[in-house]
């Protein structure tokens, strides 16, 4: 079969410019495909590359702020408190968990498997460490939170040994593991608190200020600086031996915009660590305070220390208040105490009342206690007894 002559002389014909047109979709190609950190040499190139990134569709992270921002928006034009400090904690705080979970699975699926048991074996693990703080000896706060997470560490090496070894798909093993981690969360709760309905209290006094304690305003300051020294010297020294190897690190500028950044946001979050006041959610009063006042309480033979709250002198009473109390008749969220006492001098003061509450709905008072006030009513001492059971307690109260 005979083929068109002409067929032999079709061959590429060299054109000028050809090589810096080639050159140029080769720019482009890699300007598209590659982090601005990596290919960037100062600011305004950064900020050019990752605009064209944006503009050919490689927006990364941006919907995802757009929308949060979108989010926050609505809900502050709904309800001018939602970026209260007091709500923004507590978000904080339910979404703990889930972030965290949230980050881990982020691992596993960027190997192509999923974990369907995730939430149930960190219930299990956290059950095993309240099982171990519960009873009449209970272990060391730091040995019981090790055992809850070797638990779940042993659970989840298990269903990655039966995954990687035996060859079984992850989202079988995982569901497999999800089904069993129920009837095993189930298992435990029963064991550890018969006929409690399910609910198990945290008593311990550590791990409650590390869920829902409050630090004083200095300790806050102190923690912030702290955080924001360590972040950027850590940020700055990285990138500055990254470029000392000649690796690809971010220009001296935008590691110097993201020190500052947290420079910034730093005392804004330290200036609104505490918001006082009164706000409702879900039908439910609470009232935060603010300020220097601390307070000790020895009870049930532990300690317990509450920071973060106020004092009010007035001509006819003594009134200190520590935290967030929850109003009746809701069940209390957060950390409180409180004692107030109707006298305009120092002294030693009989019949009074000393009250407390626990983010964990625990909440007690001693009446008859014997309260003395020192210093001017900036500081005192109180003991006395519950009225249902006659338990002891005692501790020390300041202002400041």
């Amino acid at each position: 079969m005979a083929s068109d002559p002409g067929d032999r002389f079709a061959a590429p014909v060299a054109v000028v410019g050809d090589q810096e047109l080639v050159e140029n979709m080769a720019d482009d190609a890699v300007v598209t495909t590659s982090a601005p950190d990596l290919i960037a040499d100062s600011l305004g190139e950064y900020t050019r590359i990752w605009l064209r990134r944006v503009r050919s569709g490689e927006s990364g992270v941006l919907p995802v702020v757009l929308g949060l921002i979108a989010i926050v928006i609505y809900f502050q034009i709904r309800d001018s408190r939602f970026l209260s400090a007091l709500n923004l904690g507590n978000l904080i705080t339910q979404a703990a968990f889930i972030v965290t979970f949230g980050m881990a699975e982020v691992f596993v699926l960027l190997l192509g498997e999923i974990d369907l048991s995730v939430g149930y074996n960190g219930a299990c693990g956290a059950v095993i460490t309240l099982w171990m703080l519960s009873g009449a000896h209970p272990f060391p706060w730091w040995l019981a939170v090790v055992c809850g997470l070797a638990f779940s560490g042993a659970y989840s090496g298990i269903e990655g040994v039966l995954i990687t070894w035996l060859r079984l798909p992850s989202f079988v093993v995982t569901l497999a593991g999800y089904l069993g981690g129920l009837g095993l969360l189930l298992a435990l709760i029963d064991l550890a608190a018969p006929g409690s309905g399910g609910t198990i209290r945290l008593t311990n006094n550590v791990l409650n200020d590390i869920e829902g304690g409050a630090m004083s305003p200095a300790a806050g300051w102190i923690a912030m600086i702290a955080a924001v020294v360590l972040a950027g010297a850590f940020m700055v020294t990285r990138d500055a031996r990254r470029r000392t190897n000649k690796l690809a690190a971010p220009p001296i500028p935008v590691t110097v915009l993201k020190v500052a950044a947290m420079a910034l946001a730093g005392p804004t979050a330290a200036r609104q660590a505490c918001t006082p006041g009164t706000q409702s959610s879900g039908g439910v009063n609470y009232r935060t305070f603010c300020g220097p006042a601390k307070a000790t309480l020895r009870f049930g033979g532990k300690t317990y220390t509450f920071t973060g709250g106020s004092c009010d002198n007035s001509s006819s009473a003594f009134t200190i208040n520590i935290g967030t109390i929850t109003l009746p008749p809701g069940k209390p969220k957060y950390r409180y105490f409180g004692i107030t006492v109707f006298t305009g001098h120092d002294g030693t003061f009989q019949n009074q009342a000393v009250g407390w509450q626990f983010p964990n709905g625990a909440h007690n008072s001693l009446f008859h206690a014997k309260i003395v006030l020192e210093g001017g009513r900036k500081k005192g001492t109180f003991v006395g007894t519950t009225l249902a059971d006659q338990k002891r307690g005692s501790g020390t109260f300041s202002c400041t």
